[in-house]
């Protein structure tokens, strides 16, 4: 055998080795919660339990099972009740143990897997993941908008500096998507399923948190008990 064909049946072999795919994999878990534990455990609930927002453990869905379920809703129409067409907090959570350090000569990945779909009832749903500080150190954000078909990545340096924005299409179909953001020195990225969707010339510096959040719209007018959207494999990694 040819040594080119021992080293292409090596490729083959080890194919998620990075050394046949040119890809290389954060070794340190600084964070990881695949939420198939007890919970809230790491998580602190943002506005408390209430009927227009809360969270749970769903058994039967998941990237594999279980996942975490963001329920929240509130009417548009038609207008009886004006508590629930306040649309505003929504149902978040926040990390409470993923604080992490960014900035420095280390590369940090912050990912999370996201489901979002058409709702049963009728209506529609947005799903957010952010990098955040109770501090003015910037931000990195996703926002999934059923409604308006998009998703639409953030990331601002700092509280002063101008915000990196876009928008690209979304379509649900049903499957967990990976949104990863990823801080190196001088550069950020957010992918989704490992494909670029925004570039910065700048970093974050300091001590960040995940959030994660939900909100369903009920454009018919009754208020639901399902699912707004799912949340899994939270994984805080760097080299």
């Amino acid at each position: 055998i040819q040594k080119e064909s021992v080293v292409a049946l090596g490729c083959v072999m080890l194919l998620a080795m990075a050394a046949c795919t040119g890809t290389t994999e954060p070794s340190v878990v600084v964070f990881s919660e695949d939420f198939g534990g007890t919970y809230p455990g790491n998580w602190s609930q943002f506005p408390p339990p209430s009927s227009r927002g809360t969270s749970g453990i769903d058994p039967d869905v998941g990237n594999p099972k279980p996942s975490l379920a963001l329920y929240n809703f509130c009417r548009q129409a038609p207008f009886t009740d004006p508590a629930l067409n306040i649309c505003a907090p929504t149902a978040s959570i926040v990390g409470n143990a993923t604080d992490f350090e960014l900035g420095g000569t280390n590369s940090v990945s912050v990912a999370v897997d996201v489901l979002l779909q058409p709702l049963t009832g009728g209506g529609t749903a947005l799903a957010g993941f952010s990098i955040g500080s109770t501090l003015e150190n910037g931000s990195a954000s996703l926002s999934v908008n059923l409604q308006e078909g998009v998703e639409i990545y953030s990331f601002c340096s700092s509280s002063t500096a101008n915000c990196s924005v876009v928008q690209v299409p979304f379509s649900p179909d049903g499957r967990f998507h990976t949104y990863r953001f990823i801080a190196e020195a001088n550069r950020s990225r957010w992918q989704r399923d490992g494909v670029n969707q925004l570039s910065a010339n700048a970093g974050l510096d300091g001590q960040f948190q995940v959030h994660l959040s939900a909100i369903g719209i009920d454009v018919i007018g009754a208020k639901r008990e399902y699912p707004v959207a799912y949340f899994d494999n939270v994984r805080v990694t760097q080299p």
